[in-house]
């Protein structure tokens, strides 16, 4: 289909069933890492506190309604031009309504989103963008104050954490339902968030409350900052190239590589650049990095690539503490570019509408 569907729920069961368990209890319930912790504490404190505590949640969500997961997506005409998105009416091709901008790299392969939609209509028929935005539902950020009014500190900060790790259940769901709508390879169909390193701008996200009634329809809004509210929402693009993969558009050695140590602060990843060509910005982490003080307040790159995300909107993913995703990436830039002739977009192929 053309246009916009809503999904007013979604199965809590298969939420829960894709929930990032590492992610939920390190980064959102305090888990944290295990080089302060002596062998087979966390795996105590998971077992013992953590899993108890998750399937009570489960049994009461219901019950008590601080959870309501809901998501709104949509199929939008589009062609590329230059590192331009142009969108189209679903109704009428001819009629533009909007636009969405993507930095390229300034080294590398300098890559750009816009270079994987193809340029020109084929026997007259666009490219296909699909956008998806996802919430844990605004009663959960609801629930958490009139718990915290109450004095009930720790439960509204597991509740909190856990509708973080819903919103990132749901936008995982949504995305696998896009791929098998559109006929996609498992594989095939990356997905991007605004905020990220391939697209950094969060002021593009304010074109998706231009394309389809998100307020209206989930209840999620967007604030001056361009952050969206509740914080337990995302949003993204979905990129069916089968070439499609992920890379930084920051320039490192613009940054200034001998920059002097500053103290550490836990920033979110949404400002570092991500190296990871094996995972999603959704499956990313909060880490520790470093202030680069000839940047004033701006973020340099760790030593160590992060290993996962902090969403734009306040949610976040962990990796595995025993292998980090990115611990052992780096990425290499080749000499030269490739030229014109080898853009992804050349090879454009336009998924099957299963639809």
């Amino acid at each position: 289909f053309w246009g916009f569907k809503t999904l007013e729920t979604l199965p809590l069961d298969e939420l829960f069933n894709l929930l990032d368990r590492n992610t939920l209890f390190r980064l959102h319930w305090g888990g944290g890492s295990d080089k302060k912790r002596e062998p087979g504490d966390f795996d105590r404190l998971v077992s013992e506190e953590f899993e108890p505590k998750l399937a009570e949640m489960r049994q009461t969500v219901e019950q008590e309604g601080f959870l309501a997961p809901k998501a709104i997506y949509g199929y939008f005409p589009c062609r590329a031009e230059g590192e331009t998105l142009i969108v189209f009416d679903p109704a009428n091709f001819e009629r533009e309504i909007a636009r969405f901008s993507f930095p390229r790299q300034p080294g590398g392969e300098k890559l750009c989103l816009a270079d994987y939609f193809g340029q020109t209509f084929r026997d007259g028929q666009p490219d296909v963008l699909p956008l998806q935005i996802v919430t844990a539902g605004k009663v959960a950020s609801e629930f958490c104050e009139r718990l915290n009014k109450e004095g009930d500190y720790s439960r509204a900060y597991f509740i909190h954490g856990l509708a973080s790790s819903i919103a990132e259940a749901a936008a995982d769901y949504l995305h696998r339902l896009i791929r098998q709508e559109l006929g996609l390879e498992a594989e095939q169909g990356k997905r991007y968030s605004w905020g990220y390193p391939a697209c950094p701008d969060l002021g593009e996200q304010q074109k998706l409350f231009e394309l389809m009634p998100i307020t209206a329809e989930i209840e999620v809004g967007i604030t001056e900052a361009h952050q969206l509210d509740p914080e337990q929402s995302t949003a993204a693009l979905v990129v069916h190239h089968p070439s499609a993969k992920y890379y930084s558009t920051l320039d490192r050695e613009a940054l200034g590589n001998s920059a002097k140590p500053a103290p550490e602060v836990a920033v979110p990843v949404a400002q570092v650049p991500s190296v990871d060509e094996t995972v999603t910005p959704e499956e990313q982490v909060l880490e520790v990095v470093e202030v680069a003080p000839l940047l004033e307040q701006a973020i340099t790159e760790p030593e160590t690539p992060p290993s996962g995300e902090q969403t734009p909107n306040g949610t976040e993913t962990a990796p595995s503490e025993e292998q980090a995703p990115n611990e052992e990436q780096a990425i290499t830039e080749p000499e030269t570019a490739p030229s014109e002739e080898q853009s992804p977009s050349e090879e454009q192929t336009t998924p099957t509408d299963n639809s």
